[in-house]
């Protein structure tokens, strides 16, 4: 969720948001405050981005977020590093793939499931 963009044209408005943490069936998680490109940032306006973010939505929906996804899946060692010491306990990138071990909690692959629903996305799935 980036949280600069609540009640902004064709995104989520803060009823929403609330609808959607009260129904229990979808993780909220962080995505940094604007959506800036954190490996373009100094390390400081980076950390703001992503605890600014974290303490709002935790605060304002009553949240304890503990996933993060790197905005446009762009990350290095840095910004991993930040991520962890904001408090997530694991975050999502681009990177293509279905193994998740402890090694890789801060980066963790992804399946593009595209258009696929139903049977076709079940067949995506297997594939991987």
């Amino acid at each position: 969720m980036v949280s600069d963009y609540l009640n902004h044209s064709n995104n989520l408005t803060d009823e929403q948001l609330k609808e959607i943490v009260q129904s229990g069936l979808v993780e909220i998680g962080g995505h940094a405050i604007n959506h800036p490109a954190l490996t373009s940032l100094n390390k400081e306006a980076a950390m703001r981005a992503i605890s600014d973010d974290k303490k709002f939505l935790e605060e304002k929906f009553g949240l304890k977020l503990t996933s993060f996804a790197y905005p446009y899946g762009l990350f290095n060692e840095e910004v991993e590093k930040l991520v962890k010491d904001a408090g997530y306990l694991q975050a999502v990138s681009v990177v293509t793939g279905a193994e998740q071990n402890e090694s890789n909690r801060f980066f963790m692959f992804r399946i593009r499931s595209g258009n696929a629903t139903g049977e076709s996305l079940l067949k995506l799935l297997e594939k991987k």
